[in-house]
């Protein structure tokens, strides 16, 4: 036990290795280092254990307390941690506070919250999970710090549990007729006609009846026309688009299929239009004018149209306040305006109001206007919960206003130039602007002062959406790039580009109904949403079967390590960037299978526990050139990791409790680059390369011998490249080996 104590201590002095992922909030101009970071909250959880005064849960997010058979996430109160923390002290005058694994087991068990979550088979495993060194006993330090550890990674880690969106193959892709939507990633029809048929019709055009006659569906999406608005029609599952050439569209929304196409007024530009509850849909355009539609019937009829005012209208919102609807629209000059709506709201004819000429029609008044920007209203927005309004200009100036009082509460100015877009989040308590600017600014709606900056677009962004649901953050840039961020973490999640020679998309729309995410440009694009483990297209580097934690560990080209259990079928861990900016080119686990040891295309070594993500040490020595394989072997008491690669060496580390091992063996025998290796037990490997050699190695570095693989008539094994090596262990002598030429 004195023996284990000091294997322990030494370990932990030397262990100065933690993961770089760090944590990020809104407020994270002041960021500390991620290593100081998560010492100090270690640090300060076990602190806070030792004095008492932890007065909140430690949440355990991993499969090591979920249960088996129902998926649930469980966590430790503060009472179980104090009941098992007594439980390491109750032994520390004999075995000076550690618990080897029955010892461990049989405190669990005592307690009863703890034997409620995990059975003694779950205990045993979690375990072997901190004890990943394979001392043979831990602390309760080591407990807490794996699972803070543990935590900590995952909170940082949004590769696993965020949302991210794939391209729907829509009518605007494909034929016009269909009557569904597949994802892009599907494979195609088939059907070539349609292509064809397609392929061969003469340019689009569309001559709209302004009547409201329904037009010709097959030819209502040109390039030219360019989507500037998009909403959703609810009573009639529609979604309805605005055009820079004042024709209105109406789709499916459950296919994306166009339904019908109405021009408004007399064809000109549409700068926005708003959906108002129990009333029409109110379409602005830049000849002065404001339509009426109904929206009860897809005849979508005109009820009415107001034209000639003072100034044309920019953007608009719909808002109810006091028993009474309120429709606000911006101008071009800077001005605000308000009408409000009655029960009497339209005249007493079923037909509406006809066209009114600078004249309200009955039911509807418009208030004192207010003169709040120098330049024109870009977006204004309604924030009901203060009762407050949000309006955004072009002289780069957000405002925040009194509603009911019509006095301003603040006014910032961070963005050199105009602002486009504007919106609030409610569950995070934020405002998200964006503008001429190639970032977007988070904001404080109290102090009116930046709380974070979004950077990474390369052009001038031109719509920004809040998707609350998946804590998210949707913008769109002039360069028709659309970037999904993650709120918690200030992380771009994903990257969307768009496939053409010219940028045509302009704006964006979230449907919280259906959890798609729609795109205005030359046609109308759809996304629905899936979880990113689901939707991943990446490499993969390797996969490895764990016969001790019955999982299945697959890592990705990308360095994404993601811990699968084949009992019940759920990714239960997942950790990013394990070689710090390089790619994964190998994979192997030691003998004790609680350890993964990764290799680099930049020559990186690293053994990790990849139930926690946490990196227990370094390998160094081996260069820069590109690791092909790994793998980790024992000799008597000694362990040793082995690496082989583009350096045309075979080396060597030894595996001990040090956090940096150098490397202390260089074996050269190969003439050309180094491809795989396997371990022979007792005490020697096998490595094949490009050369076609098989070597036979002793751990001295002396070659014992060299295989080949019979001659063939048609094949040349001395130019064929050793692809993998594989040890059979009931037949000892005996390889599989596999050439390029796939000869064995």
């Amino acid at each position: 036990m004195d023996r284990a104590e000091a294997l322990r201590e030494e370990e932990k002095a030397d262990h100065a290795m933690r993961r770089t992922n760090r944590r990020s909030s809104w407020a994270q101009l002041n960021q500390r280092d991620a290593q100081d970071s998560l010492n100090n909250a270690i640090d300060k959880i076990q602190e806070s254990l030792r004095k008492g005064s932890m007065a909140t849960e430690v949440k355990v997010t991993a499969d090591n307390l979920r249960n088996s058979t129902q998926g649930r996430k469980d966590g430790l109160s503060k009472q179980i941690l104090l009941d098992l923390q007594s439980r390491f002290i109750a032994v520390e005058d004999t075995s000076q506070g550690l618990l080897d694994k029955d010892g461990f087991i049989k405190a669990c068990m005592s307690i009863k919250g703890f034997a409620e979550k995990m059975s003694k088979k779950q205990i045993a495993d979690l375990f072997m999970k901190i004890d990943a060194n394979s001392i043979g006993v831990i602390g309760f330090d080591d407990f807490t710090s794996y699972i803070l550890v543990q935590q900590l990674s995952q909170e940082a880690e949004p590769a696993s549990e965020h949302t991210t969106f794939i391209k729907v193959n829509t009518f605007g892709s494909k034929k016009f007729g269909r009557c569904d939507f597949e994802d892009s990633e599907s494979e195609d029809s088939g059907n070539d006609d349609d292509r064809i048929e397609r392929d061969s019709e003469e340019p689009i055009s569309f001559k709209a009846d302004v009547g409201g006659k329904r037009g010709n569906i097959d030819k209502i999406a040109r390039a030219a026309n360019i989507i500037e608005k998009t909403l959703l029609l609810g009573p009639l599952d529609t979604y309805v688009t605005a055009t820079q050439r004042g024709l209105l569209k109406l789709w499916s929304a459950n296919t994306l299929k166009p339904l019908r196409a109405v021009l408004n007024g007399n064809g000109a530009w549409i700068t926005d239009m708003v959906v108002m509850a129990h009333q029409p849909l109110a379409v602005f355009s830049l000849d002065r004018s404001i339509t009426f539609y109904d929206t009860g019937r897809l005849s979508f009829d005109v009820l009415g149209r107001i034209e000639n005012l003072v100034n044309a209208p920019m953007c608009a919102t719909w808002l109810r306040v006091a028993e009474s609807d309120k429709l606000l629209y911006g101008d071009d000059r800077g001005i605000v305006h308000t009408y409000t709506f009655t029960d009497e709201w339209g005249g007493d004819s079923d037909k509406g109001f006809g066209i009114a000429d600078k004249v309200l029609p009955p039911g509807m008044t418009e208030n004192i206007p207010w003169v709040l920007h120098s330049d024109w209203v870009t977006r204004i927005r309604y924030m009901a919960h203060s009762n407050s309004l949000l309006t955004a200009s072009m002289d780069g100036n957000l405002l925040m206003l009194d509603f009911e009082k019509r006095i301003p509460k603040w006014t910032a100015k961070e963005h050199a130039h105009g602002i486009y877009g504007c919106e609030y989040c409610r569950s995070y308590n934020f405002i998200v602007t964006c503008g001429l600017e190639r970032y977007i600014n988070i904001w404080n709606p109290f102090t009116a002062k930046l709380m974070g900056v979004l950077h990474g677009h390369e052009a001038s962004v031109l719509d920004v959406v809040v998707n609350e649901t998946d804590n998210q953050i949707v913008s769109i840039a002039a360069d028709s790039v659309i970037k999904v961020w993650d709120m918690r973490s200030s992380r771009c999640l994903q990257t969307i580009i768009e496939k053409t020679e010219l940028p045509t998309r302009n704006n964006i729309m979230y449907d919280n109904q259906r959890q798609v995410l729609l795109c205005g440009g030359a046609t109308l694009e759809m996304w629905h949403k899936r979880k990113a483990r689901e939707a991943r297209t990446s490499k993969l580097c390797g996969c490895l079967y764990n016969s001790l934690f019955r999982q299945v560990v697959v890592g990705e080209v990308d360095s994404l390590i993601m811990v699968w259990s084949i009992d019940t079928g759920e990714d239960v861990f997942t950790f990013s960037d394990a070689l710090r900016g390089t790619k994964l080119s190998a994979m192997a686990f030691d003998q004790s299978q609680r350890r993964l040891l990764l290799a680099g295309q930049d020559g990186s070594l690293r053994m990790w526990n990849f139930n926690n993500g946490e990196c227990l040490k370094e390998f160094h020595g081996f260069g820069q050139d590109e690791i092909n394989a790994a793998c980790c072997l024992v000799e008597t008491k000694n362990m040793f990791v082995i690496a082989v690669g583009w350096n045309n060496k075979v080396c060597m580390w030894h595996d001990g409790t040090r956090a940096r091992e150098n490397v202390i063996k260089r074996m050269q025998g190969h003439s050309d680059d180094v491809v795989c290796v396997t371990n022979l037990p007792p005490s020697n490997i096998a490595t094949g390369g490009c050369d076609g050699k098989i070597i036979i190695w002793k751990l001295d570095g002396i070659i014992k011998c060299q295989l080949r693989a019979p001659e063939a008539e048609d094949s040349d094994f001395d130019e064929s490249t050793i692809l993998d090596l594989l040890y059979l262990q009931k037949l000892v002598r005996t390889f599989d080996t596999y050439p390029k030429d796939f000869s064995v």
